[in-house]
């Protein structure tokens, strides 16, 4: 996403008198609410001046609004989350870094539980992997990510899973082969799945969301292929990051999908979506007849490529 760069401090001093009055009123904590609900009112202001004021002025309110949660909640993992939106959101690369700077920086802070600042600083090295246009770094970065103790935190534990993730999708291009993802679920109608049990078919995940345009409108020719290769062993399971089973089950009855579905009701942070590092949709792997991974990028020209490994 291409976003103009943060504006200068001066910018803050040319606004009308409203936008200074909101934010003195915006800076006071109310100590009578949980800090889940303070979050919900900051994250809720910066987006009434990203409609109000702009992307600029929305990304100087999600640091300021920054500052006071990190600054009140030390100790909450999310205080610091927006900082990240920062990062990701602004395309001064010198601000980026100081505000990964200031967020590895936390393992000093007395203030706050080293576990909070292990998470952070570990979400920091993702993100810089992320961004890391040098394949040779990235990898040592995700390498390192990936052998971290996760110390028996949640946050943690989901970081060092994407970073593995994202070393199998290394592994990929330079081998174009990684072993087997590990995929075992009831699915929605009851059936079981079990990944490794379908050695000898050629089997493609889809991940998608009936929220997902894009996803959807792959159902008609995914569904084509199904029906056209389906005797001759291939096979379909669908990742779905839906958040509402009804809407869900709803969508596959109506258009008559017949292969499982996973569902969590979680969303983006599904379970199979976080562990192999999902990051948009629709996202279509081909397993092979051994049971490996062979295609992570499989929904260009998918009808000759389950042609190709039903041969082998």
């Amino acid at each position: 996403m291409k976003l103009l760069p943060r504006l200068f401090f001066g910018f803050l001093l040319m606004v009308s008198s409203n936008w200074v009055w909101t934010q003195t009123e915006k800076n006071v904590v109310d100590p009578n609410l949980s800090f889940d609900e303070v979050y919900k009112k900051f994250h809720e202001q910066t987006f009434v001046v990203l409609k109000e004021k702009g992307m600029e002025a929305f990304l100087i309110e999600l640091e300021r609004c920054g500052s006071i949660l990190a600054k009140n909640y030390p100790q909450q993992l999310d205080s610091y989350r927006m900082f990240f939106s920062v990062a990701v959101l602004t395309e001064d690369s010198n601000q980026r870094d100081k505000i990964y700077q200031k967020l590895s920086n936390l393992v000093t802070n007395d203030a706050v539980p080293s576990v909070i600042a292990k998470a952070v600083k570990a979400r920091v090295t993702y993100y810089t992997a992320m961004k890391n246009p040098n394949e040779a770094e990235k990898q040592k970065l995700f390498e390192r990510l990936a052998t971290m103790d996760d110390l028996g935190n949640q946050h943690l534990n989901e970081l060092i899973s994407l970073a593995k993730a994202e070393l199998n999708k290394i592994k990929l291009e330079q081998d174009g082969i990684v072993e087997p993802p590990e995929i075992v679920f009831e699915a929605l109608d009851g059936r079981t799945v079990d990944l490794s049990k379908m050695k000898g078919k050629v089997v493609l995940i889809d991940f998608w969301a009936t929220w997902c345009g894009p996803c959807v409108g792959e159902i008609p020719s995914i569904k084509k292929i199904y029906d056209k290769f389906q005797r001759r062993g291939f096979e379909v399971i669908g990742i779905s990051l839906d958040s509402d089973r009804k809407k869900l089950e709803t969508f596959v009855s109506e258009n008559d999908i017949p292969w499982p579905q996973f569902f969590d009701g979680k969303g983006w942070k599904n379970r199979l979506a976080m562990k192999y590092g999902i990051h948009s949709i629709p996202t279509l792997w081909l397993i092979d007849k051994k049971g490996n991974l062979v295609d992570m990028k499989a929904r260009n020209n998918l009808e000759e490529k389950v042609k190709q490994y039903l041969t082998q």
